[in-house]
């Protein structure tokens, strides 16, 4: 390879950061009025393309190809991960400690809180991409926006050895730069297949053509010092092109969204770097400065807008997330990202580092293959004891918000055996074991999560030994293919007990099967099978009811009247599931049905709220407040006790 000289420090690229980091904290802190702000991001990934690719070139330069992988991986780590630690611990205490959360949002802000350290958030958003839509991350989890920190450290990880491949082969660097050029553009056809919408917002495959393009700049900046022969003409082609496969996509779909947002950015990004000369301006050391403090100031805006959105709002949020977000990225720079930068080790001891956690990596994972540990469970347990520990700690504990967040299995995991198995499709989940006189199986949706809190009311002379399993209501819809294995969990389980009983709850659709149910309980005739029979949806929620909403720490004040519902907008769907559950009744006389809505609807009216008792029925419009549970559950108890009275003697 020709000698080449060094790549200096490019300034307008930290000018570039800080006006990319504005743009996406204005965005977050107003995504109506900034709307365009998350182009922000992809500004950061054109520069990052950039600068890996000139500190690859300047290490190889200097060094060649020994140390080449190790040594940029542990630069990277070095760069990234202290400061990103930092804040990920700090806001998942003060998540724990400030948010009213539910079940659902701790088990989501937890994995995500994993998958970020790993780099995999945005793996982990894309999977679940109904519970995560970057535009629409309002009450979601303060972790969001390390979904291109995952995209970018996926990059890198194959980034440098498809690099030291080229140069070690002494390949024409013209040829390494047409290599790029055609990965970049088939990841830009894969981003703007509007068949992949918003999917594809978190997939490298579809985002490594911005940090690409960043990457062939670097080639076009550099061309003399590369001493490779582009053509000067090349960079009007390529713009060109860019524009006619916008201009061809644009009208193709005759709408524009993210994608075309995004992409007409770069493209504007592409004319400003390649045409426009860098000029000096009378904030630009302050623009510098925020650049140099991006990846900060990164980090913490998100959590910082997170919580305060919980506490302050107007224009008093603005100025306490900017001031606040700037305090601590300061802080943050100062004293963990320069003192981190400057760690050096030699060669033997990157070697060793990697060599020791690569190894234990593996030894982790062929115990979990082996069934020596499991991960999934010790995760589970982990984010159980986690939330225990910090019940005492949150302060919103006593709001209406904390008191209607979704809760059931996290506050009542008594028992972490072995069998445990969190998988989704063969969900089996010990509450409470605690002899082997009564198993209490509960299966559904998340209508029997929400129950289990009925089950294990700390009262309850009954409900012994508890576990839970998992259905959804759609595999009772016609022509849906039946899954029976919480049957045949509950199955192996009972012959550890002197009687068994399978508890069943979800959210009945009007178009269930009565097939499809015959099919199912059919395998449960010689079992003791409780039905907990369809409740009257409201057509609000509790937010409705609410009065003097100003913070969420507040005790608003719960209106009553504005809580009433009728019985009749539901009642249609009631009917028809009740007459398909009474013929089930006539085919297995073993079910039993318990029906708990007169407790909340009397004569033909019905509430939210119970004023008398300060109660609240549910988190949304059907789901079970805990306290709600709490007040049934002596009721189903004695329900119990006179339906299966003789089966308790004998015990």
């Amino acid at each position: 390879m020709v000698k080449i000289n060094k790549f200096d420090y490019q300034k307008e690229f930290d000018v570039l950061r800080a006006i990319s980091v504005i743009l996406v904290l204005l965005f977050h802190l107003n995504e109506e009025v900034f709307f365009f702000g998350f182009v922000g991001v992809d500004i950061f990934f054109f520069i990052s393309g950039f600068v890996i690719t000139q500190s690859l070139f300047n290490y190889y330069e200097k060094f060649g190809s020994e140390g080449f992988i190790l040594n940029f991986f542990f630069r990277r780590i070095r760069r990234i991960f202290p400061v990103l630690i930092l804040v990920l611990l700090v806001s998942l205490i003060f998540f724990l400690i400030l948010v009213p959360y539910g079940d659902y949002q701790l088990l989501f802000t937890a994995k995500s809180f994993l998958f970020s350290i790993f780099g995999l958030s945005n793996l982990y958003y894309y999977k679940n991409i109904d519970s995560f839509n970057y535009f629409n991350f309002e009450s979601n989890t303060p972790f969001l926006h390390t979904w291109s920190l995952g995209i970018e450290e996926q990059f890198y990880i194959i980034f440098p050895f498809l690099l030291i491949f080229f140069l070690s082969l002494k390949i024409n660097l013209v040829l390494l730069k047409n290599s790029f050029l055609i990965l970049a553009f088939i990841s830009l056809f894969i981003f703007l297949d509007s068949a992949n919408f918003l999917s594809h917002y978190y997939l490298l495959t579809s985002r490594a053509w911005e940090i690409l393009f960043g990457s062939i700049y670097f080639f076009y900046k550099n061309k003399d010092n590369l001493k490779i022969n582009i053509s000067k003409f090349s960079k009007y082609i390529f713009i060109i092109a860019l524009i006619l496969i916008f201009i061809f996509f644009l009208q193709l779909e005759k709408k524009i969204d993210y994608r075309h947002q995004i992409f007409i950015t770069i493209i504007a990004l592409l004319i400003f770097v390649n045409f426009l000369n860098y000029i000096k301006f009378p904030l630009e050391k302050k623009f510098i400065y925020l650049g140099k403090l991006s990846y900060s100031i990164y980090l913490w805006h998100f959590p910082v807008i997170y919580f305060s959105s919980y506490y302050i709002s107007g224009y008093i949020k603005y100025f306490f997330v900017i001031i606040i977000t700037f305090i601590l990225s300061q802080l943050t720079y100062h004293f963990f990202e320069l003192p981190f930068r400057k760690i050096n080790i030699n060669q033997k001891k990157i070697k060793a580092l990697f060599c020791l956690a690569l190894g234990s990596a593996i030894i982790v994972l062929i115990l979990n293959q082996n069934n020596s540990i499991n991960l999934r469970n010790f995760i589970h347990h982990s984010i159980v004891n986690t939330n225990h520990f910090f019940k005492n700690f949150n302060i919103t504990e006593k709001t209406i918000f904390y008191r209607i967040a979704n809760k059931h299995f996290l506050d009542n995991d008594k028992c972490n055996l072995e069998n445990e198995n969190f998988k989704r499709k063969n969900y089996l989940n010990c509450i409470i074991r605690r002899n082997n006189q009564n198993l209490f199986y509960l299966t559904g949706d998340s209508f029997g999560e929400h129950f289990l809190n009925v089950l294990t009311e700390s009262n309850t002379k009954v409900f012994q030994n508890i576990y839970l399993g998992r259905e959804e209501n759609s595999i009772f819809l016609k022509n849906q293919n039946l899954e029976t294995k919480s049957i045949d969990n509950f199955k192996n389980l009972s012959g550890e007990f002197n009687n068994s009983y399978y508890i069943f709850s979800i959210s009945y659709d009007k178009d269930i099967s009565l097939d499809n149910l015959s099919s199912y309980f059919m395998k449960l005739k010689n079992y003791n099978v409780i039905i907990i029979k369809p409740h009257i949806k409201a057509d609000k929620f509790i937010y409705n009811c609410l009065e003097k909403i100003n913070l969420k720490m507040s005790s608003s004040y719960i209106n009553k009247k504005k809580c009433k519902y009728k019985k009749e907008i539901d009642q249609k769907r009631i009917d028809e599931v009740n007459n398909k559950l009474f013929k089930l009744s006539r085919l297995y006389p073993n079910i039993k049905f318990f029906d708990f809505n007169e407790l909340v609807c009397k004569n033909n009216r019905c509430n939210l709220y119970n004023e008398e008792k300060n109660l609240i029925y549910f988190t949304d419009n059907t789901h079970l407040t805990q306290e709600f549970a709490r007040l049934i559950s002596p009721i189903f108890e004695e329900w119990f006790i006179n339906v299966y009275d003789y089966k308790l003697k004998q015990n």
